[in-house]
C-alpha cells in the first residue's frame, strides 16, 4: 500500500458511489487565483477526495520548488522530515479514521498541524498547515479540502510536531482514543514505564532505583524518548503524550 493510500484511501471509500469522479473544471477555481498569499512563504492546494488528486495549487513552486505536474498526493503524503514522519502519519491517519467512523458536521472542521517538510532542493522548513473543508455533497460529506501551508521557520525553535482538530460537537475523548490507537507501539513498554515515572516527578536516579536499572541506562532511555518526539524538555514530553493519548 502506498503512503497516499495508507493516509487517505479510507476516507475516499466513505464517499457515495454516485459522485462525479471527473477532473475538476479549472474555471471553478478562478476566485482562488487572486487569493492573497505571501510569495515564497505560503502556498495552498485543494485535495479532491473523490479521486485522491490535487485539483488546484497556488504558490507551491515559489515556496517549495515543485512544478505543477510534480506536486501530487504522493508528494504531499511523503515530504515530511524523517524524524517527524512517523508522528505526522499517525496523527493524520487517526484524524482521518475519526472522520470515517464518526458522523458530524464536516462543514465546520479545521485541522492544524506544525511539522517540517522537504522542499524540492532538499532543504527542510517548518510549516503550519491549516486544512478546512472546501466542497461537500448533499449529505454534507466533505468531498474536497483546501490546505494553506505557511513557512514558520523564522519563528519556531522547536522541532516538535503539534496539532489541533476542531469539529462541531467533537467528542474529544473518542478522537483521543483514535489517535492513541495510532501511537500503539510508538514507545517501548520500558519507555512508557519511564515516562509514567517522569510524570510522577521522579529523577533519573530515583527511576533507576525503582525499576532496578542503572542510572546510565535510564538516561539512555530518556534520551531515546526525547529523540522520538523531536527533542524538548519534560513539559513538552508530557504535553506530547497527553495530546496523543499515550498517557
Amino acid at each position: 500500500m502506498s503512503l497516499r493510500d495508507y493516509l487517505f484511501e479510507g476516507y475516499s471509500r466513505k464517499l457515495p458511489e454516485n459522485l462525479d469522479f471527473s477532473t475538476s473544471n479549472s474555471e471553478e477555481f478562478e476566485h482562488l487565483k487572486s487569493f492573497p498569499i505571501m510569495r515564497g512563504k505560503q502556498c495552498l492546494y485543494i485535495m479532491d477526495w473523490t479521486n485522491l488528486k490535487i485539483s488546484f495549487i497556488k504558490g507551491v513552486e515559489e515556496m517549495l520548488g515543485y512544478a505543477l505536474k510534480e506536486f501530487n498526493a504522493n508528494v504531499t503524503g511523503g515530504f515530511f522530515h524523517p524524524d517527524d514522519k512517523p508522528i505526522v502519519e499517525k496523527i493524520i491517519r487517526g484524524a482521518m479514521d475519526h472522520l470515517i467512523y464518526n458522523t458530524g458536521d464536516t462543514k465546520q472542521i479545521y485541522h492544524l498541524m506544525t511539522y517540517r517538510i522537504r522542499k524540492k532542493n532538499g532543504e527542510f522548513i517548518k510549516v503550519l498547515r491549516k486544512s478546512i473543508g472546501y466542497k461537500f455533497d448533499s449529505q454534507d460529506i466533505m468531498t474536497s479540502s483546501i490546505t494553506l501551508l505557511t513557512d514558520i521557520s523564522f519563528m519556531s525553535n522547536s522541532n516538535r510536531v503539534e496539532w489541533d482538530l476542531y469539529i462541531k460537537d467533537l467528542d474529544k475523548e473518542k478522537l483521543r482514543r483514535n489517535i492513541h490507537k495510532q501511537f500503539a507501539g510508538f514507545f517501548s513498554l520500558r519507555e512508557l514505564e519511564i515516562i509514567k515515572l517522569i510524570k510522577e516527578g521522579l529523577s533519573s536516579k530515583m527511576i533507576a532505583n525503582k525499576i532496578y536499572l542503572s542510572p546510565h541506562t535510564v538516561k539512555t532511555h530518556r534520551r531515546n524518548i526525547m529523540k522520538k518526539i523531536g527533542g524538548g524538555n519534560v513539559t513538552e514530553l508530557l504535553s506530547f503524550c497527553h495530546q496523543n493519548g499515550i498517557i
